[in-house]
């Protein structure tokens, strides 16, 4: 589907995907560390929600995601000397259990994979001078977002 990023490849055919010119720079001896202990999160999420308005959201999963994409992402700008200050995009894919968001609700004896895919896009510059906190809203809206959409059937 459109969106998704998504391509079929036939078999036998040659396909190239456009990562694959980063992948030598991307692979080897570095990693993204993030520690967090459960207590850290629930500090997190307790400023985060504090700074919400009225009515507004979040989970400790937005938390948690949001500070690791921000870590991940000034380690990629290092790998790839890209600088902080790009208007480059980045990309945060999670998937998201519909199976009590869809019409009707999916049961427990539904077989299959009750879930699809929510994207975040932001410009590198943007994501690393927000807060995590901002950074998880944005992620919640996002969700939010797929489901008012109606693109959960």
């Amino acid at each position: 589907p459109e969106g998704f990023g998504v391509k079929a490849v036939l078999p036998g055919e040659q396909y190239i995907p456009a990562f694959a010119g980063m992948l030598p720079k991307i692979s080897g001896n570095q990693v993204c560390i993030v520690p967090i202990t459960k207590h850290h999160a629930d500090k997190l999420k307790e400023t985060a929600g504090a700074e919400l308005p009225q009515g507004e959201y979040i989970s400790a999963d937005d938390i948690v995601t949001a500070l690791v994409w921000q870590a991940l992402v000034i380690m990629r700008c290092s790998q790839l000397g890209l600088a902080s200050g790009s208007h480059d995009i980045t990309t945060c894919s999670r998937a998201c259990n519909i199976r009590q968001r869809a019409q009707p609700p999916l049961g427990a004896s539904f077989c299959g994979n009750g879930v699809t895919n929510v994207q975040t896009k932001i410009e590198v510059r943007e994501l690393l001078a927000l807060s995590v906190s901002e950074i998880a809203r944005r992620l919640r809206a996002a969700l939010r977002d797929l489901i008012a959409l109606g693109s959960i059937p």
